[in-house]
């Protein structure tokens, strides 16, 4: 039993490692704007961030950088089908949002928190292409789609 237990402690930490690392490597880019920081957001998304929408470019590289699988997709909503879903999100793990009324726009970014601001839900996340640079923001909690795991 121990040895179990032991077994399944290894085989969890270093997860949650990966994660804070990912989470840790957004962080590292908060502020960066895509005309301001455009060469080096240019260089990390493989893609030139003026040009096109790029949350899920960012989501892309930072779990590349962190040693994870990414959907190599420019479409938020393609993380949708990433990792596991969850109800119950732990800061770090995916948040997929609906963006504007497509069936095919999206957003994609950290999940930091869910905060209550009159009477309303909000989702705190980390991502790129807020508000054209990498930001912490609060996106309503109607628009969200799904928190996954990874």
């Amino acid at each position: 039993m121990r040895n179990i237990l032991l077994a399944l402690i290894l085989f969890l930490i270093p997860k949650q490692i990966k994660a804070n690392e990912a989470l840790n490597e957004a962080r590292s880019w908060l502020g960066y704007h895509e005309r301001k920081n455009r060469v080096s957001l240019k260089k990390f998304l493989k893609i030139d961030p003026v040009r096109v929408e790029w949350c899920a470019a960012f989501m892309n590289s930072v779990l590349k950088k962190a040693g994870y699988k990414s959907t190599n997709s420019l479409m938020a909503r393609s993380y949708l089908r990433y990792g596991k879903k969850t109800r119950k999100p732990k800061v770090g793990d995916i948040a997929i949002f609906k963006r504007g009324k497509s069936r095919i726009t999206g957003h994609v970014a950290f999940y930091l928190g869910t905060e209550i601001i009159n009477g309303k839900k909000f989702i705190k996340v980390l991502g790129g292409n807020q508000d054209k640079k990498v930001s912490i923001t609060l996106l309503p909690y109607k628009r969200l789609l799904a928190y996954r795991t990874y």
